[in-house]
């Protein structure tokens, strides 16, 4: 209690009136109660309260009792951009009990066993990209009119120019200056009004509260500037889409369980078993991974203007090739660097759930010793032998029904109750009239 006592007094001296108790559940949609500094004693104590089923995708019914947010004191920071707001990561709680359908307490409870028993620490980072947009009669269209190249990747004059430029700016100082979260590097990505930004790597719970906190911060500033920050992962029929590549590695103690400086590649035997369960585990990892309906389109649309989809159809990997699901960069490079880029993720991504999928599929490898086979080189798309990834989420929803080491990992009643909601995600969307089916069929016949 004492430790909460000081971080109210802190936080009061620091200005702070009032604290976002935040969670996400299953769509990583983040979801708050505001409580004045004057009572947060009692939210830091027993959490803060809340209807489950109103929030309708925590796996919670009408009649269940409400639910406790309990904050994660370790997770707390101050808005950069209003600073007399606090905010809070929270762990679900019923009757005292951890919630199993809150995606932050099964990846909390899957991680911290995998390091009792194995003494494994996931080291992760996740790229941030995203675009930033403006209404225009009812539909969207990239905020700079000036961002015009067909090939606007790393393109400076946009990056440089003064309204990108102060949205950048802002976002660069709250993340190195004020968060402390060291983004290293932004660039104007492969679409027009598109940008990347990359922080440095953490534990992977600490990186997803991170990426969670950094989706609501980056549209949260660009709102403030009139601007439509999204991540959506294909919001352009005719443009790249936004990915959210997972960068990531294994360690035991000080050793990147990863790395093998005698191999050719620098990539130990166990990576190779790691990514071959991955490779295995390809369609059903897709539906946590790409868990809508529009990640599809990422993922199977039309070659974009800019030349390329930068995601791959099919499961497979490859040495420094971004066209592949999977990459190996910076080969032969040193015990830090070495690590597995998966590719699939979106925009949309919830992290806490694709981490736990991407390690129990990796693992699986591990345990049964599966091999990736040999890194593709070129002709993804003309190469029929290879194993494509599912065609829509419908499709990736019943491979992961029937994947048991991913509902093992995960919960079997928290999988079937995923499949469930999204399946009602998929039908929504499936029985939609829309413009294109006006224009393919109003005149047939």
């Amino acid at each position: 209690m004492d430790n909460k006592v000081d971080l109210i007094t802190k936080l009061k001296e620091k200005g702070v009136k009032q604290a976002l108790i935040s969670f996400v559940g299953i769509n990583g949609i983040s979801r708050a109660k505001l409580v004045p500094v004057d009572f947060l004693d009692d939210a830091l104590q027993g959490g803060a309260t809340f209807t489950g089923y109103a929030v309708g995708d925590l796996g919670f019914k009408p009649e269940d009792p409400d639910f406790s947010a309990i904050p994660d004191l370790s997770s707390m920071v101050i808005l950069p951009w209003k600073k007399d707001t606090a905010w809070f990561t929270s762990d679900i709680y019923v009757n005292g009990k951890l919630w199993p359908f809150a995606p932050r307490n099964i990846a909390k409870t899957y991680l911290t066993k995998l390091k009792q028993e194995k003494g494994h620490v996931m080291q992760l980072g996740i790229e941030l990209e995203f675009f930033v947009v403006k209404k225009v009669n009812n539909k969207i269209e990239p905020a700079d009119p000036n961002d015009l190249l067909e090939r606007p990747c790393y393109d400076a004059q946009t990056l440089i120019r003064s309204n990108n430029l102060g949205l950048i700016e802002e976002l660069l100082y709250y993340f190195n200056e004020v968060l402390g979260w060291k983004a290293y590097a932004v660039d104007h990505e492969d679409a027009n009004g598109q940008y990347e930004i990359d922080t440095q790597h953490t534990e992977a719970l600490t990186q997803s509260d991170r990426h969670i906190f950094s989706r609501f911060m980056i549209r949260s500033v660009a709102e403030k500037r009139g601007l439509i920050a999204t991540f959506m992962p294909k919001p352009f029929n005719n443009l790249t889409g936004n990915g959210a590549h997972f960068n990531l590695s294994l360690w035991k103690d000080d050793e990147n369980l990863f790395y093998d400086p005698n191999d050719e590649l620098g990539f130990s035997q166990f990576g190779r078993y790691f990514l071959g369960g991955l490779l295995y585990h390809a369609r059903s990892l897709m539906a946590i991974v790409m868990p809508t309906v529009n990640s599809y389109k990422r993922l199977h649309a039309i070659t974009p203007r800019s030349g390329a989809r930068w995601v791959s159809a099919y499961a497979v990997y490859s040495v420094n090739n971004k066209t592949s699901m999977i990459r190996l960069p910076y080969v032969n490079k040193a015990k830090d660097d070495t690590r597995i880029e998966f590719r699939s993720p979106d925009g949309l991504v919830n992290p806490y759930l694709a981490v736990v999928a991407i390690l129990a599929a990796g693992l699986d490898g591990v345990n049964k010793k599966i091999e990736p086979g040999s890194p593709i080189i070129n002709g993804l798309s003309d190469n029929k032998e290879l194993k494509q990834l599912p065609a829509d989420l419908r499709e990736a929803l019943l491979e992961l029904q029937n994947d048991d080491v991913l509902k093992s990992a995960l919960g079997k009643d928290f999988v079937d109750n995923y499949v469930d909601l999204k399946m009602s995600e998929w039908r929504e969307y499936a029985y939609q009239v829309t413009e294109w089916d006006y224009n393919k069929y109003l005149n047939w016949a």
